[in-house]
């Protein structure tokens, strides 16, 4: 094969390569039988064992959904949503490319004043809103060329993660009876380093510090946001 030619099926091999950037989070075992259920806006998978926590989620989604996106009006767009049962991890994460969500059974041990799965749709479901919004505009028109990858690289290139899950914690605090901007624990930290240091400037606020203790994108984010 001459050099020419082993270059074009490198280049040809390319794409396959690509493809390993992308990963599925969890910890699934292979055995699991996977089931799904679709809504209007959401196709829910989930282990077969999962099925009553699979229904309780199907009835929340599409509703919370449209209270999260509404304010906004952000594009409705359909997603998958991934539910792994098999993890103590407490947790959800939305990611692009592909589009999808995953959600982790297991509630958190330090508890929440409200069911999990609405903590968890409140929350996760404004992130879906907030980077569907980049599918407008000249947003759209990468989305077009480039792939749902177009929106993860302007989420990263202009939006800070503070707004993303200060956002999202008003949104989650706005949309149900709990929430974290009211818990006391959640807002304390904030509120000792102003009473106690000061404002700090942005960079130490967001970066962080070596020296003091600052809070987190999620607490520093809530209080930009809901009292901006």
């Amino acid at each position: 094969m001459s050099r020419k030619h082993q270059v074009l099926f490198l280049l040809f091999l390319m794409p396959l390569w690509l493809s390993a950037q992308y990963y599925l989070s969890g910890e699934d075992p292979a055995s699991l039988r996977w089931k799904q259920i679709n809504t209007n806006y959401f196709r829910i998978i989930y282990p077969q064992e999962s099925a009553l926590q699979a229904q309780k989620l199907a009835r929340l989604l599409d509703q919370t959904y449209h209270a999260s996106r509404l304010d906004i009006a952000s594009p409705a767009l359909r997603s998958d949503l991934i539910l792994h049962n098999q993890s103590v991890i407490s947790n959800a994460s939305v990611a692009w490319a592909p589009r999808r969500l995953d959600f982790y059974t297991t509630p958190a041990q330090d508890g929440y004043a409200q069911d999990w799965f609405k903590q968890l749709a409140t929350h996760e479901l404004r992130h879906v809103a907030q980077i569907s919004k980049l599918n407008q505009g000249f947003g759209r028109l990468l989305n077009i060329i480039l792939g749902e990858q177009a929106s993860a690289g302007l989420l990263g290139a202009f939006i800070p993660m503070w707004f993303m899950e200060g956002d999202a914690v008003t949104n989650e605090t706005m949309l149900s009876f709990s929430g974290r901007g009211r818990d006391g624990i959640f807002l304390s930290k904030m509120r000792a380093q102003l009473l106690q240091k000061g404002y700090y400037v942005y960079d130490k606020a967001y970066f962080g510090s070596y020296k003091d203790y600052t809070p987190n994108i999620y607490e520093l984010g809530y209080y930009l946001v809901a009292h901006n």
